[in-house]
């Protein structure tokens, strides 16, 4: 007769616990153009390759909100929205969830901020895709900046807009060079390192 022990387990088969996996947040940030929705959706892939099961993709357009045209209403627009895409980012983290945030995110306060908000229960990740105005231009399918420089778009970063380089990135990449398959390579690269995938 097999016997159980109080968990109902098979004596003898109890195996050691499945440590939870860690949440993080990676936040790819650049202009327009620059390729960070593509890269989002690559990631995702790759992460599920990997193992990991809970993704959320946050887009910055997701919780952009309107503002005047003034540009120091259109600065703290940006920032309302970057915190809450990083509300949302933290709480997939905190329950050990991966969350991919696609965001121009143009300002490095905002960004900072969402940074110290995640790491209280997770890595966070600041990925610059340093793709360069010009080539992004050039990809316009969305003609966003084609508009902005004839007046028929009140708010684009680079243009109408600042945009803050980050100063510390843990990664930049610039796709202007590379494909999405080996940005998304040199992130999961870096994941492996930290830790955060096999």
């Amino acid at each position: 007769m097999v016997s159980l022990d109080n968990g109902g387990l098979v004596a003898g088969c109890r195996s050691d616990p499945v440590p939870p996996l860690r949440g993080f947040t990676l936040l790819l940030t650049g202009l327009a153009g620059a390729g960070k929705s593509t890269l989002a959706r690559r990631l995702q892939d790759d992460l599920k390759q990997a193992g990991r099961s809970q993704i959320m993709i946050l887009d910055g357009e997701m919780f952009r909100i309107p503002t005047p045209g003034d540009v120091r209403a259109a600065d703290a627009g940006h920032d309302i929205a970057t915190l809450r895409m990083a509300v949302v980012a933290e709480a997939v983290t905190r329950a050990g969830g991966v969350a991919v945030c696609a965001a121009v995110a143009p300002l490095d306060a905002a960004r900072s901020a969402a940074r110290r908000r995640i790491e209280a229960w997770g890595p966070f990740i600041l990925i610059h895709l340093s793709t360069p105005l010009a080539v992004c231009e050039q990809r316009d399918r969305q003609t966003l900046y084609r508009d902005a420089r004839l007046g028929r778009l009140s708010r684009l970063s680079g243009v109408t807009h600042i945009y803050e380089t980050p100063g510390d990135p843990d990664l930049t990449i610039d796709t202007s060079h590379i494909s999405m398959e080996q940005a998304s390579c040199m992130v999961m690269r870096r994941l492996i390192r930290e830790g955060l995938v096999s």
